[in-house]
Parts: C-alpha cells; structure tokens; sequence
C-alpha cells in the first residue's frame, strides 16, 4: 500500500523523525524532505533488496522491523534490525549497491526516498549530507564492537550483552502500567542465534543459564527481563 506523507497521521510523523538520521534536522528541512517520499506499509517477509542489488535509494522506518542480513558459507548473520527512526538502505546509496539483504521482519511502514531526490537534496543541504555521515559513523562504531564481542566474549556473556542492549531499544510493559521489561523485538531462537553467531542449540541452553540466574524469563509473549543491570554485569 503507498500513499503520500501529507496522508500519515501526527505519530507517524513523529516516529520518523524520533531518532536517528532526521532527528537533529530543523523541521522546516525535514518536512521538505519527506514531502518528497513515497509511503509504503508492508507485511513481514517481504524484501526490500538483496546484496547486489543496485541501490534505488533509502527507506526510512516509521514502525516496525527490517531485519538486515548477510549469508557467507551458506550461513545467514544478522547485521541489524532497523526500527523507527532508522535509514535503511544509507550505505548502499553511497555504494552504488546494496551490501545486505533487507526483509521487512514485522509488519513495517516505510517512507522511500528515491536515489534522484536524495541526491538532489543532499547537494542542497550540506546539514542533510552531515547528519548522514554521523549515522554512517556510528554503524561502522557498532559494527566495530560486535567484531570485538564475538571475538572476546564467551557465549553467556555476549549473549547478556545482546539482550541488555535489545531491551534497552525495544523494551515494552507485559501488563498495561507495569515496567518496560519484555523486549518488543520477536524473535526465534534461530533469529536470535544468527544475531549473535551461534546456533539455536547454544541460544537456547544460554537463554536457560541465564533464566537460571534470575536475569531473564523466556515467555510465550517474549523474552522478558528482569534485571538489566545483572545482564550488563
């Protein structure tokens, strides 16, 4: 489904611009922009691109998931989730094509900016072309540390890390008035496995040392968290 930006109600207005590449941008310059965008809600598994594709342009996410992956020695890794605020697509732009696969992970909507537009605009507006590099900064910084984790970390270690640095992002209340404790974020142990590195027998006896310990409990709606702190320990 595709519709203008004008069209969108006042939270997805906001939520686009929450965080992320838009969130330090005056609102004058943001509205311009997403005046230009093309609005598209999509349903989980759907594709955006895959690795090789040439880069069309950049979807920003208003809600929901993308889930970004790479597959090396017929094995699927994880890059990242984007979520609300997020660039999907930034660095390919700047490639000329797509590094990774996209795939809508829960149903999302998207504002599409295509290649012309963008390009358009970021030779207009050196703040656009900055605020980029910062958000291209920081994934390379991420990147850089998730290297290190997977290199350093034991497994109960880097997979405490993970969940922490999940429910900080994506924490949610259970109940209605209760705390942000379950992680928004669905996921199967096999999802989960690919995010970190191992297989879902190892996520899955990690997640029950760590539920052993009172950090964590693996529910029916999620996985809910019990004490942060303990899991950034």
């Amino acid at each position: 489904m595709k519709s203008h930006f004008n069209l969108l109600d006042y939270a997805t207005r906001v939520a686009v611009r929450s965080r992320g590449w838009l969130s330090n941008l005056p609102s004058d310059l943001c509205d311009a922009l997403l005046r230009e965008t093309v609005v598209i809600r999509l349903q989980a598994g759907h594709r955006l691109f895959a690795s090789g594709d040439r880069a069309e342009g950049i979807w920003l996410c208003a809600s929901g998931f993308v889930r970004l992956s790479r597959e090396s020695s017929g094995r699927r890794r994880t890059l990242a989730y984007a979520y609300q605020g997020d660039a999907v697509g930034a660095s390919g732009f700047f490639l000329g094509t797509q590094e990774c696969d996209a795939d809508v992970h829960s149903h999302a909507t998207l504002l599409f900016l295509g290649r012309t537009d963008l390009q358009r605009r970021l030779n207009e507006w050196p703040q656009l072309s900055q605020a980029m590099l910062t958000v291209l900064a920081h994934q390379v910084k991420c990147l850089g540390e998730e290297v290190c984790d997977a290199r350093y970390l034991p497994l109960d270690a880097l997979m405490a890390k993970r969940l922490a640095d999940l429910w900080s992002q994506h924490g949610q209340p259970l109940h209605p008035g209760g705390p942000a404790n379950r992680i928004k974020l669905a996921m199967a142990q096999s999802e989960l496995g690919e995010l970190i590195g191992y297989s879902r027998q190892h996520v899955n006896a990690s997640l029950k040392r760590l539920e052993r310990r009172g950090l964590i409990a693996v529910t029916a709606c999620g996985i809910v968290v019990h004490d942060p702190e303990g899991l950034r320990a």
